[in-house]
């Protein structure tokens, strides 16, 4: 009888030791840092010789380059913001999105600091929804741009290359930040 209270002790105990580590594990997974991804999908040339704008401003080439994040992640994100950098030197010119929500529901701005970066304040982000970014570029040299995450925790933004035509692609993710000069 004395070895079947403890063989039924040991077996209590040690069924609840199993049931606290995998509930510690599963809530360690799913509190893990997620990862939202965003493709580049495409980039054109618009204009390789200098261009006058209305307001008499000269652009050395213009550029139109397209982004898609898309939540990828277990959770559906209440807010959050996305910088997009582009070169030091380039100008945006023009942003804006694109969701189900409709044209320019989430929105993007150009930076009123630096004339390279833009914003996206992006609200009611569900899982498997997407977004496009649309950016027209000028003074582009030497045609890198990086993308981050702010604002919000547990959260980051991963890079990945979808363009259609990886030939003519020129563009290359930075690993810094890229400050205006």
């Amino acid at each position: 009888m004395a070895d079947m209270n403890i063989i039924i002790t040991i077996s209590t105990l040690a069924g609840a030791g199993l049931g606290s580590f995998v509930t510690h594990a599963l809530s360690k997974f799913s509190k893990r840092i997620q990862k939202l991804e965003c493709y580049f999908t495409n980039e054109d040339i618009l204009s390789k010789i200098p261009q006058k704008n209305d307001d008499d401003t000269i652009y050395n080439n213009i550029y139109c380059k397209t982004f898609k994040l898309k939540n990828t992640t277990n959770i559906d994100i209440k807010s959050m913001e996305v910088l997009f950098q582009f070169d030091s030197t380039s100008q945006i010119i023009e942003c804006y999105s694109k969701s189900k929500d409709g044209f320019d529901k989430q929105k993007i701005k150009p930076s009123k600091k630096y004339q390279n970066e833009a914003h996206a304040y992006i609200e009611l982000f569900n899982r498997n929804d997407e977004i496009e970014f649309f950016f027209k570029i000028a003074n582009i040299t030497t045609n890198t741009y990086y993308i981050v995450e702010s604002k919000c925790l547990g959260i980051k933004v991963v890079c990945k290359d979808k363009c259609k035509d990886k030939c003519n692609k020129k563009s290359n993710l930075s690993s810094d930040l890229l400050i205006s000069k």
